[in-house]
């Protein structure tokens, strides 16, 4: 068909050759990226659903989200039961895997006061700033807690003390009045008379014989 082109066109024949050429060079490289395209989705779309588990949000082809519940394998594929619905109105449903498009990754929008759109990370910022102001607060408490542990560990030393020393007194008061038997004795001894003594001794040694 070219060769036909050619000698029907001559000169002309050679500027519509290189054009097919360039047209069938364009068509090549759009199909291989495409077919690169499509195998390197065909794999993330596999591999993201091998790891779906219980509790994974997904959304499907047909725009429904939803919370995977369960997951089984049946003769058809893999099967998926998906609950749909807010809180006050749950639903089930049952789909192919195949039917599910990708992982939910959407978040609510915020708006402030004035109705700006608050945007994720300046609320984490806030987050993190109400932390921070907080910190001081606690580690301020903390110290006080231990000073008034320290206070009152201090009190019972203290009151400990002074139960101990009083006795510590009495005791060496009673033993500095207490009388000195031998003393007495001696006393006794030295004051009784010759046969009182003699008396006393005779006592003893019958005392010591029974």
């Amino acid at each position: 068909m070219i060769s036909l082109l050619g000698e029907s066109s001559g000169g002309g024949g050679n500027a519509t050759l290189w054009i097919l050429l360039v047209l069938l060079a364009v068509l090549i490289i759009a199909y291989i990226f495409s077919y690169f395209k499509r195998k390197k989705y065909n794999q993330e779309t596999t591999n993201m659903l091998n790891s779906l588990k219980p509790g994974d949000k997904v959304k499907t082809y047909s725009g429904f989200y939803g919370t995977v519940v369960s997951i089984r394998e049946t003769t058809d594929g893999k099967v998926v039961t998906l609950e749909t619905g807010d809180e006050k109105h749950k639903s089930y449903t049952t789909i192919d895997s195949n039917a599910i498009y990708c992982i939910d990754k959407k978040e609510d929008i915020v708006y402030d006061a004035d109705g700006n759109v608050i945007e994720p990370e300046d609320e984490t910022k806030k987050i993190e700033e109400k932390a921070q102001k907080s910190e001081p607060v606690i580690e301020e408490a903390s110290t006080e807690v231990a000073d008034e542990n320290a206070l009152v560990k201090e009190e019972n030393a203290a009151s400990s003390e002074n139960e101990s020393t009083p006795t510590e007194t009495t005791e060496v008061a009673d033993s500095e009045t207490a009388p000195k038997t031998d003393d007495v004795k001696v006393t006794v001894e030295e004051g009784d008379s010759p046969l009182e003594k003699e008396q006393k001794q005779a006592k003893k040694r019958s005392k010591k014989k029974k």
